[in-house]
């Protein structure tokens, strides 16, 4: 598969995971704390694994990322940068074993 064809599959396999807050899957993972609260979404894709990160904090402006890891190595790298997870190691080792999880548990197309 070329290139631009592997891009365009990838942008369609997100598109179609719709709205991750569905009521059957819900949040993969939430914690809340004084600051506020975030959570994370996971989902297997054709492309890699795709991470939604919701930050709602308590005062303040709501900040929702979408993220697509081609590789484990790179989503396992992001966990143990992102400033919500830095002091919660607890927070981020569930996040990085399920992730691990949804990315193993999923068959590659």
């Amino acid at each position: 598969m070329s290139r631009t064809a592997r891009k365009a599959a990838d942008r369609l396999a997100i598109a179609s995971l719709g709205c991750s807050r569905d009521p059957e899957t819900g949040p993969s993972l939430q914690a809340q704390g004084p600051t506020g609260t975030v959570q994370f979404f996971l989902q297997r894709t054709p492309g890699g694994l795709y991470v939604e990160r919701d930050e709602n904090p308590r005062h303040g402006v709501r900040c929702i990322q979408s993220l697509l890891f081609r590789h484990a190595d790179e989503f396992l790298r992001w966990c143990d940068e992102d400033p919500a997870l830095v002091d919660q190691p607890h927070l981020r080792e569930r996040l990085q074993r399920t992730g691990l999880d949804r990315w193993d548990g999923a068959s590659t197309p």
